[in-house]
């Protein structure tokens, strides 16, 4: 794993895909490309930062609802 500037990556929001605490994940990629191939594995679009949604990283959060491991 290596660390980017966020402002670098690629984010795929909008899928159904838990990240470790259990919740619906933004998942960042430095690549594009890559991003997308996992965009299309799980679903989600690919975005850059300033264009994730706010509702994608705040507010509450449906524990109770059924998401994949993305692995």
């Amino acid at each position: 794993m290596n660390w980017i500037d966020a402002s670098d990556a690629h984010f795929v929001v909008g899928l159904n895909v838990a990240g470790g605490m259990g919740a619906p994940e933004v998942v960042p990629y430095a690549s594009a490309e890559l991003a997308a191939r996992f965009a299309f594995r799980h679903g989600g679009t690919v975005a850059g930062f300033e264009s994730i949604p706010d509702n994608a990283v705040l507010g509450p959060v449906d524990l109770d609802q059924h998401l994949e491991a993305p692995f």
